[in-house]
């Protein structure tokens, strides 16, 4: 998710359609809108149950993942994450499928911390949870079908093809020039495949993870839909949305809960933030949408390929 949207969004007769298809949920009514982002639209029912409901087909690869893999992570994580009780594919009702889960406590993060938050539980919370997920053993996620390391090269490859022609015209020519030396030597870069793999998240940003009101402690982790067995630091990256002295500080709690970091642990943590804007830019493309494409422009604009940090 990442801002709140008007109820007029959701298409008329959504909440009539999931109470007929998950009749156990119920009371639906008064249906709450939560918010949007890229694939979902995400609402509360009366009884309080989320659901995220697909906005493109890439949603519903996404949902069924989740429903086959959030079930084997309960009770083996040390903070809580949803438990997807109501599940269906692409249907006439909801073409690009819909998830639900029992709404969890807490409020997501944010763009900052809280004022008076405890900066430091934090922390610690987020490391905690970042070493027992990598720690997960994902020969037990086998039958997921998780995107894994045989797939990222042509991954990045495709999102570099996707989004190049459309920034070498829209940036200045000197901008230009320095990302595409950029996106040469991000595919070359062997430290991306050298890795040891383990199970991500792999969109642990603020407004996925929930705190208690008062900022002491975390509450949960939401969307696990882009999880995938690959590069750890992968997951540390997105926690610079927080500023870089608290993704240092859960860095250094989860060295020191890990037992040590591989010498380019940090190299990759930078390179996967600086990719962090162009899955947005390439959906945006995709989707033939101008405001999320000129937002996504603005932030690489903005972001650390063009300054430190």
């Amino acid at each position: 998710m990442n801002e709140a949207i008007d109820a007029t969004v959701v298409p008329r007769g959504i909440g009539d359609a999931l109470a007929a298809a998950f009749p156990e949920a119920q009371p639906v009514w008064p249906l709450r809108v939560l918010g949007h982002g890229f694939r979902s639209v995400v609402v509360a029912t009366a009884s309080g149950v989320v659901f995220r409901i697909g906005k493109c087909p890439e949603a519903a690869a996404g949902y069924a993942r989740e429903a086959r893999l959030l079930p084997r992570l309960q009770r083996r994580l040390p903070v809580a994450v949803p438990e997807p009780r109501w599940h269906r594919g692409p249907c006439a009702a909801f073409p690009n499928g819909v998830i639900g889960y029992p709404l969890l406590a807490g409020q997501p993060l944010g763009d900052r911390l809280p004022a008076g938050a405890d900066r430091q539980r934090i922390a610690a919370d987020l490391a905690a949870f970042l070493v027992a997920l990598h720690r997960f053993p994902v020969e037990d996620a086998a039958d997921v079908a998780l995107p894994g390391p045989a797939t990222e090269q042509a991954r990045l490859v495709a999102l570099r093809d996707a989004v190049l022609p459309f920034l070498m015209e829209a940036l200045p020519a000197a901008a230009a020039r320095h990302l595409a030396e950029w996106w040469d030597g991000l595919l070359a870069d062997e430290s991306l495949r050298g890795y040891r793999p383990a199970l991500v998240h792999g969109d642990l940003w603020n407004e996925n993870i929930l705190v208690d009101p008062a900022g002491t402690r975390v509450t949960g982790i939401l969307d696990f839909e882009n999880a995938a067995v690959s590069d750890p630091a992968r997951d540390l990256a997105t926690l610079r949305h927080l500023g870089p002295r608290f993704a240092t500080e859960v860095l250094r709690r989860y060295a020191a809960a890990a037992g040590g970091l591989d010498a380019r642990f940090a190299h990759r943590i930078q390179r996967w933030w600086e990719l962090r804007e162009f899955d947005g830019l390439a959906y945006a493309l995709r989707v033939d949408d101008p405001v999320e494409r000129d937002d996504a422009l603005r932030k690489i604009r903005n972001g650390p390929l063009f300054r430190s940090g």
